[in-house]
């Protein structure tokens, strides 16, 4: 199986695990890259880009990263404890005063808040609405008693950690526009960039 890309020599032994499972898997291809020390080590990828096999893998092909995407949101929540902006310990409902599960931030952040579902369903357009969701997820009872179980908001993360108030006395709104790398602008840019799905009004990307 070809791979495309490079690796730095000393690495080369990444390049050949990755190729053997290229070769090994059924199905589609895949990607890896690896930054260490201030640079790119790391950047591979081979095989094909659809299942039909007529597109190949390349260095710009989109994948669906399931929940990769949630750290994103949580470094935007971290950056503002970091800044003293956010506490870990204190309840949300500093922040978010309609959020009726009583769980702390932390909580939040570590899947411990029992937000993990909606009890009536909702259609599909909600999930494009940001304060129409954030609504009914701060009107949700929790499934358990915040810290006492852990389980995976799937497809709420974003929404929970976003949804809060950057001060008592600020105007509230998602976290969405507001980047670690903007934060950061000593750190080297990457080159990866990431779609939040939504309206084309809304849809975003990072780099």
């Amino acid at each position: 199986m070809q791979v495309g890309g490079q690796a730095e020599r000393r690495f080369e032994a990444v390049r050949e695990a990755f190729g053997q499972v290229l070769a090994d898997q059924a199905g589609t291809g895949a990607a890896v890259a690896a930054w260490w020390n201030g640079a790119w080590v790391v950047d591979l990828w081979g095989g094909w880009a659809d299942a039909a096999g007529t597109r190949p893998w390349r260095a710009d092909s989109l994948v669906q990263p399931y929940s990769v995407t949630k750290p994103f949101a949580a470094v935007c929540a971290l950056l503002r404890v970091d800044r003293g902006k956010l506490e870990l310990d204190a309840p949300v409902q500093r922040w978010w005063p309609e959020f009726k599960a009583r769980a702390s931030v932390r909580q939040l952040l570590s899947h411990q808040a029992g937000v993990v579902a909606l009890d009536e369903p909702a259609p599909t357009a909600a999930f494009y609405d940001w304060d129409w969701l954030c609504s009914l997820l701060a009107a949700q009872e929790p499934a358990w008693e915040p810290g006492t179980a852990h389980g995976e908001s799937v497809l709420f993360y974003g929404h929970l950690i976003g949804r809060r108030k950057a001060s008592p006395s600020s105007t509230s709104g998602p976290m969405r526009n507001r980047s670690p790398r903007s934060a950061r602008p000593s750190a080297r840019p990457s080159t990866t960039r990431a779609w939040t799905p939504g309206p084309p009004s809304t849809r975003s990307s990072r780099s």
